[in-house]
């Protein structure tokens, strides 16, 4: 079997919020693991199964530690393009990191570049 995948998938078991609300009401949120994460896609353990190509926004709980000890979040749209009663295929269509913890200062303005180049690369392929 080919793996049409263009990204490398990584095995991560991280805590993820998602909440859904196009283009089928209701709105739904839930609270799960990922399975495993790229730039790319993403996999959730799931307990029921979500509408293909329903739009899903994703925030998970990244375990390192940003410049001057923040937490980062990564957060996430994407589409809903796999599901069923354990797992949630996303195709992610956009991802960005943002430092959660704490109040930012005008001095983080300055290193706002820098941080998303280091968050970027530890998404990418190798």
């Amino acid at each position: 079997m080919n793996d049409r995948r263009v990204h490398r998938r990584y095995p991560l078991r991280l805590p993820v919020r998602y909440s859904v609300s196009e283009p089928y009401p209701p709105a739904l949120s839930g609270v799960d693991f990922t399975q495993n994460l790229s730039s790319g896609g993403v996999a959730l353990t799931s307990d029921a199964p979500l509408h293909i190509d329903r739009i899903i926004n994703i925030w998970v709980s990244w375990s390192v530690k940003a410049v001057e000890f923040s937490n980062l979040e990564l957060r996430m749209t994407g589409r809903v393009v796999r599901s069923n009663r354990t797992e949630i295929a996303i195709q992610v269509k956009r991802h960005d990191f943002v430092r959660v913890g704490r109040q930012r200062s005008e001095g983080d303005i300055a290193g706002r570049d820098e941080d998303r180049a280091l968050c970027d690369a530890m998404v990418q392929d190798p």
